[in-house]
């Protein structure tokens, strides 16, 4: 009997555009398995090309929840559902609440294992995927070409400028004036594009911020013209924590951060070692951060570690992680052969299994009342002999 198509609902309740775009990325990446019978998810859609939040009807039956946060795990407590996935969606310290009821936790990076322990997680169920693409992030093959296809027609732009992005989110709002100061002060000629997504009033500030710095900057939205700007940025400013993150690495673009969280501290550390991260501890000292972080030597370290990452092949890891953790917590009937098991000829034999074991106790405690007795008689002739 052909198994059925296994039923996966992937869930969020993160309304920012780059959690969802996880959440699509890793939907339709689970969908496009159906050819080869591995897990699919159930297509949520509310209107072309977006996934509606999954009701808990939705979520009922399911063979298999993976939940992109806490409150979308939390959700499925009271459905049936068979197994229940934590996918961790950024580098940081990403999950705000506990995984404990998590029956496996998927993370994009080594530096997010003991993270996940912290949130309740058993180390046995981590596991790591690697960084999972968001739809359309990728490296420019030519990159000289895109960059002049990019700004072609833009005016006051250096030839071949070293390209910083900047999610709008990831901007350290209490300290805007020394951030801003910090960046007009790098050496390197330098593109700021900030990524303000659909944001209008992150625009205007913007529009109205840059003039007083004399920065070179632009703005992005349009998410098809930012695809293409990310995929020729050098580096990235983003929050550890924050989506930013994976469509940066999978865009081939090493990151800066500047103050780590407490808890992040260690994770961080760790990306840095490898060159995929550049840490600022203060804004004051991002202009130095970033001097050094857009050097040919640094460019090229953080270049080398993302290839490492193997970012095209996090999609078949992560579809052989649930298939592991299915196979992990799903209930085996026990008295059942593994392989081919010969039958036994008479009766005998056949007991055999049961009374062997009957047989060998038996044996072990005549040899060992055979022990006593020897020692006992011994005894007794040392003292006759005495």
């Amino acid at each position: 009997m052909r198994e059925r198509p296994r039923h996966i609902v992937v869930s969020t309740t993160r309304t920012d555009d780059g959690t969802r775009a996880i959440a699509n990325a890793l939907g339709e990446l689970l969908e496009d398995a159906t050819a080869t019978s591995t897990p699919i998810a159930v297509p949520l859609a509310s209107e072309p090309g977006t996934r509606a939040l999954p009701t808990h009807s939705d979520l009922d039956g399911a063979d298999v929840l993976v939940a992109l946060d806490a409150v979308a795990l939390e959700n499925a407590r009271g459905a049936n559902v068979g197994l229940r996935i934590a996918f961790w969606s950024g580098l940081g310290d990403t999950w705000l609440g506990s995984v404990e009821d998590a029956d496996a936790v998927l993370v994009p990076h080594a530096s997010s294992v003991e993270l996940a322990i912290a949130r309740g997680a058993a180390r046995a169920d981590v596991e790591v995927v690697g960084p999972l693409a968001p739809e359309g992030f990728a490296r420019a093959p030519d990159r000289a070409a895109a960059v002049a296809e990019l700004l072609r027609g833009s005016q006051g732009i250096p030839a071949d400028p070293r390209i910083l992005v900047i999610p709008f989110g990831a901007l350290p709002g209490a300290d805007l004036t020394s951030t801003f100061t910090q960046l007009a002060l790098v050496k390197e000629p330098l593109l700021v594009v900030f990524d303000v997504e659909d944001d209008v009033d992150a625009a205007k500030s913007i529009r109205a911020i840059v003039p007083r710095f004399g920065l070179t900057a632009a703005l992005v939205s349009d998410r098809s013209y930012a695809r293409g700007i990310y995929g020729v940025a050098d580096r990235v400013l983003a929050r550890l924590e924050g989506p930013e993150t994976l469509a940066a690495l999978a865009s081939g673009a090493s990151l800066v951060v500047i103050r780590p969280k407490t808890r992040e501290q260690e994770a961080a550390r760790a990306l840095s070692d490898e060159g995929l991260v550049a840490l600022a501890g203060t804004v004051p000292m991002l202009a130095v951060t970033l001097d050094a972080a857009l050097s040919p030597e640094s460019l090229a370290k953080g270049r080398e570690a993302i290839a490492k990452l193997s970012v095209a092949e996090t999609g078949a890891r992560i579809q052989a992680a649930i298939e592991r953790a299915l196979t992990r917590h799903s209930p085996h009937a026990t008295g059942l052969p593994r392989g081919l098991e010969l039958l036994p000829r008479d009766p005998v034999d056949a007991a055999m299994p049961v009374i062997a074991p009957l047989l060998d106790r038996a044996a072990e405690k005549k040899k060992a009342d055979d022990a006593a007795i020897d020692r006992e008689l011994a005894e007794l002739k040392k003292r006759i002999g005495g």
